[in-house]
């Protein structure tokens, strides 16, 4: 490569990168295909050459079990370089429905502002977008508070976890105590279990079903007990038990939001989006539906899915 390759020489390949580390080359006159077909969520994807040689060239390549060929691969590289070359810069950009709104927010000469925790913010590593890291809510909510009132940001996106973080501590102390319940009622089979709880101490020592049953009515009472407590606000209205801690977490998320609201500028639009609600019911149908034999997922199954 050395031999055939001068300073002045066009390097034509897909993520050339990955070639010229594993030659220990360097070469700065590159026409990588992987950058010239821009993915639509920005520079931190790239499309795959088997993808853009099927969409832009109409070829299956590297559908077989045998790997690679490394010909075919260069010749189709050089083929979607001269292609874009011929069509012009702008051949092959997936705007339409796909645009990110940061980058059609820059294209009309917006400044966009996302603050967000550092694991969601390095999916998105984009050059249209000034990156906020923040390690909890409060973390957002100051980071938006200070920069709402700057002018040279036009638009602001924060998200808040708490209220998702404690739906899904309830969801897995639900279903531990669901198991446990299951499983002692397993071990204690034909045994005198109401003679045993008559005999207990505490609230609800004579209930057993109630005391250890999930749902029972130790915990209806329970609720009941603690929406009577707060009449002025229901966490149940936001999906949350009615408990002390839920209506905490709530009570901190519209504090969040009327801080957030308070800090903007008399013409700015504020818009709150919720998330998607309880997700791990649906991954547990989803990696059920993915493991099923034929003949085992159907109709019904599919509908409770949906």
């Amino acid at each position: 490569i050395v031999e055939l390759v001068g300073p002045r020489s066009i390097l034509v390949g897909h993520s050339l990168e990955n070639d010229l580390k594993a030659m220990r080359l360097f070469h700065d006159r590159l026409l990588d295909t992987a950058l010239l077909f821009e993915h639509s969520k920005g520079a931190a994807y790239k499309h795959a050459l088997r993808w853009l040689v099927n969409k832009y060239l109409d070829r299956r390549i590297q559908h077989g079990d045998d790997g690679h060929d490394s010909v075919t691969d260069a010749r189709c590289a050089m083929e979607l370089a001269k292609l874009k070359i011929s069509r012009g810069p702008r051949f092959g950009e997936q705007r339409s429905d796909n645009e990110r709104l940061s980058a059609r927010l820059k294209r009309h000469g917006k400044a966009s502002v996302l603050c967000d925790r550092p694991g969601v913010l390095s999916q998105y590593q984009l050059d249209d977008t000034h990156l906020v890291n923040c390690e909890s809510d409060a973390a957002v909510v100051s980071s938006l508070v200070k920069l709402a009132p700057q002018p040279q940001y036009d638009f602001l996106w924060g998200q808040l976890f708490d209220v998702r973080h404690y739906c899904k501590m309830q969801h897995d102390r639900e279903e531990a105590a669901a198991a446990a319940w299951m499983a002692e009622g397993a071990e204690g089979e034909g045994t005198d279990h109401d003679h045993d709880a008559g005999e207990g101490e505490g609230d609800g020592a004579g209930d057993s079903d109630g005391a250890k049953r999930p749902g029972g009515a130790a915990a209806a009472a329970a609720a009941a007990d603690a929406a009577a407590a707060s009449q002025q606000f229901d966490p149940t209205t936001y999906g949350l038990p009615a408990s002390a801690s839920a209506r905490s977490v709530v009570r901190a998320v519209d504090d969040a939001v009327h801080a957030v609201y308070e800090a903007l500028p008399p013409s700015a639009v504020f818009m709150v989006f919720s998330g998607q609600g309880a997700t791990p019911p649906v991954k547990k149908l989803l990696a059920r539906r993915s493991a099923a034999k034929p003949g085992e997922w159907g109709a019904n199954q599919e509908r409770g899915l949906e």
